[in-house]
């Protein structure tokens, strides 16, 4: 990769992550930059504490992520459990179980 411009190695990523289906086939390297940037700029921000309450409704079918996490191992944490929620939430967080995928 180390003769190729930017785009041509981006290109060669995202046409990676097609077809080890990690990402939708129809996404273009526009998109795929889009993300990138906002991946980006996602790791300089850290959210306050918020003291009021949240409720979260988790689905409880197959998704990918509830079956990574139901077959962690015993004892995850609660920032699994309640997909990150818990590092903001002061006191209240309600995590109601719904059917669906």
């Amino acid at each position: 990769m180390r003769g190729l411009e930017v785009d041509e190695r981006l290109t060669y990523i995202l046409d990676y992550l097609k077809t080890a289906n990690l990402i939708p086939s129809n996404k273009d390297l526009l998109a795929f930059k889009t993300f990138l940037g906002v991946w980006r700029r996602r790791a300089d921000y850290t959210p306050e504490t918020y003291s009021g309450e949240i409720l979260l409704f988790r689905t409880r079918g197959a998704s990918i992520l509830n079956e990574l996490l139901i077959h962690m191992t015993p004892g995850r944490d609660a920032v699994m459990d309640s997909l990150g929620w818990s590092l903001v939430a002061d006191q209240n967080l309600n995590i109601i179980s719904v059917p669906g995928q």
